[in-house]
């Protein structure tokens, strides 16, 4: 006989925004990245399926992601049946997602393109790099699907920014909800274990958050999840669930320059 699971107070709160979510947006998107907290959020929203009207699962991934990142997002789509749509700054599909039902959209390698030149700026380079790889694609996965929400998987734990967030804010000219902010780290590993899923093998050797892999590294005692993720840099962001409206004019502008264009 199946146990009967009752929700705690946190996770009542997380079931109220995700329904919330289904009843106010009619095009939502979920941003899976192959970590513990996106998938926090898919397991979720698999339960909810039936309160949205239209509800889109898609990655950003880079070439410079970790292979098991990779590994986990096919292994989530196959478990979840996400019908995943993958979006990379690439110019071939990556062979681990061929014949995995995972739909590609190769976008031009912006940073390829658009890195200065001899610049001998590491941290300037790095930092370009996000913004091109992750977040102009992020951006164009966005007005691809034409969104009026999106359901992120960020918590105030991490620390950074995500500390000041609320549940419901705009973000990049639509809804951002937040339903697992105030989840702590034990509590994401616990839910999914629960669930009968397994999370991306990182973890077990010692990573607390997941990012490229040039610029992940495992923590040191007393540093928090974002501190991990950007190794010899003094910044914590990405700037990925950052609201910065340049970015899709610098898009659209970054576009304009590419052949064909």
């Amino acid at each position: 006989m199946e146990t009967l699971t009752i929700p705690d107070k946190i996770e009542q709160e997380t079931i109220a925004a995700f329904l919330e979510t289904g009843t106010r947006y009619s095009n939502v998107g979920i941003p899976v990245s192959g970590g513990k907290d996106s998938e926090v959020v898919a397991i979720l929203a698999k339960k909810f399926t039936q309160f949205f009207s239209s509800l889109t699962f898609f990655s950003v991934m880079t070439n410079y992601k970790f292979v098991e990142t990779f590994s986990h997002l096919r292994y989530l789509n196959d478990a979840l049946n996400l019908n995943l749509q993958v979006f990379i700054a690439y110019d071939e599909e990556p062979k681990i997602f061929r014949g995995s039902g995972i739909k590609t959209h190769l976008l031009p390698n912006f940073y390829e393109t658009f890195q200065e030149e001899n610049s001998s700026n590491q941290i300037l380079g790095a930092k370009r790099c996000c913004e091109l790889l992750k977040v102009m694609p992020f951006q164009f996965a966005l007005d691809h699907f034409g969104f009026d929400a999106w359901i992120s998987g960020t918590r105030k734990s991490e620390g950074g920014v995500r500390k000041d967030f609320t549940v419901f804010q705009e973000n990049r000219g639509r809804m951002m909800v937040s339903p697992i902010l105030e989840w702590e780290r034990d509590k994401v590993f616990a839910f999914i274990k629960r669930e009968g899923f397994k999370v991306n093998e990182l973890y077990e050797r010692g990573y607390i958050s997941l990012g490229c892999q040039p610029c992940t590294r495992i923590p040191r005692p007393g540093e928090d999840e974002r501190t991990c993720r950007f190794r010899n840099r003094e910044e914590k962001e990405c700037e990925l669930c950052v609201d910065k409206k340049e970015f899709r004019r610098k898009l659209i502008l970054l576009l304009k320059k590419l052949p064909g264009h």
